[in-house]
């Protein structure tokens, strides 16, 4: 069963089967973004596989964040 914590982390992110596909919808929110003009907002989004429940999501590097 998925604990609090586990639950909170994976709660309101769309769920990827394959990095390919996650890959390939930070490439649309890139695109996305851009075509705006805040391109700001994609920098450091990525794919990455959730410890939780081992999913791909898309979100942004927590390095160098406070």
């Amino acid at each position: 069963p998925i604990g609090h914590y586990e639950a909170a982390a994976c709660t309101g992110k769309t769920k990827y089967s394959a990095w390919s596909e996650a890959e390939s919808a930070v490439l649309r929110l890139i695109e996305a973004d851009a075509s705006e003009g805040h391109t700001e907002r994609s920098l450091g989004m990525s794919a990455y596989r959730c410890l939780y429940c081992k999913a791909w999501h898309v979100g942004h590097s927590q390095v160098g964040r406070d």
